[in-house]
């Protein structure tokens, strides 16, 4: 067996619960290695895994007082080969029942000791435990021991796989935002190694916020929050598919250490200007020019049009009336009239499929592919990279609340709910929204073949 290499002391493992193994490492590639001898095993189950370890020791026994006449090993029942060539290996149940049988039938009056390989005897204790645990306590008048099949240490940890499987198919948020989240898991699953949620230490979680936290692309104090709160989310989903509250729990504490300091930037909407918008559609050629003007009518952002159907439309009553969808079980309705520069677009877009805008491809489009296309786009406009999408729909937003007397009918445009508002009776009266669509038109409109200085 390959000695460990010299060099700075290895640092003990800590358990998942705490407990400091020294000598015992555990590697990126998910595998177990004796710093005294190099030896290296794969053991999924980290408490099967130390006990392997302990095995891989030089071997102790373990004294049992009894009345027999003289110590008695296990190696008189259990077959050499199970302990000398295999050390670590573990005797099965039949084979220390067997030895039992042995031992008591030998007990007399002379008292003595019974002398059993300790590796060989917790091994059959804590299979005995786990298998019969109201035995053992009825056998030890401590029937409180029946309580240990509860043990979340006793059960097989819940992969993290299936977590993330579990969310995927059946959380009720959108597609969108479950394939965000669980994107964000596997981040994590990644950068920690592990396979189920007992692998998810407190030291790994530090490790992994540490990266979050140092990362260039995570700025934003708000957006690092949502990344801790949806891995948090999907571990948390698992008690809804009834999987193991006690290990879920465990989780859900370790995982308090995903937190940052740094307090959220306050909610700052930047509405696009009328000559950046105008810019932008001088740019675009025709081909971007109902995305923009639907976007600023409609208060969308580009993932809304993603999803936008023609069924939601009433193009001869020039009228927009659909549900936002929220999550699976929560829709809000929301509507809005139409200008007659948004009616004149939406007429020349070809109708492929049920979606009003359709790839070459004959597909829907992403709203990843189509906020690329977006920053090409404003390249070509002149515009300055901090310039987004997302701002023409602060815009239109913030002319509807300034423009009308009645917000709810802004937050009917922005698809937010309207306290008071049946659903019904929104998406029977989109011409309800008017006043609001037309207070944005009179902020940006009008909407002719306008040059960028217009």
């Amino acid at each position: 067996m390959a000695q460990a290499r010299a060099g700075q002391p290895q640092k003990a493992y800590r358990t998942s619960w705490g407990q400091l193994i020294d000598g015992l490492y555990r590697g990126s590639d998910l595998r177990w290695r004796v710093v005294a001898t190099g030896q290296r095993f794969r053991e999924p189950d980290e408490r099967l895994a130390i006990m392997k370890f302990k095995n891989l020791q030089p071997e102790a026994t373990v004294a049992i007082p009894a009345m027999v006449p003289g110590p008695v090993s296990i190696d008189q029942i259990v077959d050499p080969v199970t302990s000398a060539d295999q050390p670590g290996a573990i005797a099965t149940p039949a084979q220390m029942e067997a030895w039992l049988d042995q031992v008591t039938s030998q007990i007399g009056e002379q008292p003595g000791e019974i002398h059993v390989q300790a590796s060989l005897f917790w091994a059959w204790l804590r299979e005995q435990l786990i298998s019969r645990p109201e035995a053992v306590g009825k056998l030890t008048g401590i029937p409180e021991l029946a309580n240990l099949r509860h043990l979340p240490a006793l059960k097989a940890g819940i992969p993290l796989k299936l977590l993330a499987k579990q969310y995927l198919d059946k959380s009720a948020g959108t597609k969108t935002s479950r394939c965000r989240a669980v994107a964000i898991f596997q981040r994590l699953v990644k950068h920690t190694g592990a396979t189920t949620v007992n692998d998810l230490t407190q030291e790994k979680l530090i490790a992994f916020r540490d990266s979050i936290e140092a990362s260039d692309t995570l700025r934003s104090a708000g957006t690092r929050k949502a990344y801790y709160g949806r891995i948090k989310a999907v571990i948390a989903f698992g008690l809804k598919e009834g999987m193991d509250e006690i290990q879920i729990g465990n989780a859900l504490k370790r995982c308090k250490v995903l937190w940052t300091a740094e307090a959220s930037p306050p909610v700052d909407p930047t509405p696009i200007s009328r000559v950046d918008f105008i810019r932008l559609l001088a740019a675009g050629n025709g081909s971007w020019r109902a995305w923009l003007l639907l976007g600023l009518n409609l208060c969308m952002t580009i993932e809304d049009l993603c999803e936008l159907r023609w069924a939601h439309f009433n193009l001869e009553a020039g009228t927009y009336a659909a549900y936002r969808v929220k999550t699976k079980k929560r829709r809000i309705p929301r509507a809005g009239t139409l200008w007659p520069e948004s009616i004149t677009a939406l007429k020349v877009q070809p109708r492929k499929t049920e979606f009003v805008f359709v790839s070459p491809h004959g597909t829907r489009y992403s709203n990843h592919g189509r906020g690329e296309s977006f920053a090409e786009l404003r390249k070509k406009a002149g515009l300055p990279d901090s310039v987004k999408f997302c701002h023409i729909r602060d815009g239109a937003y913030t002319a509807a609340i300034q423009g009308t007397t009645e917000e709810k009918w802004a937050r009917v445009l922005a698809g937010h709910r309207a306290p008071g508002l049946q659903d019904n009776y929104v998406l029977r009266n989109a011409e309800a929204t008017r006043p609001a669509c037309e207070a944005v038109y009179k902020v940006y409109g009008p909407f002719g073949r306008e040059s960028a200085e217009a």
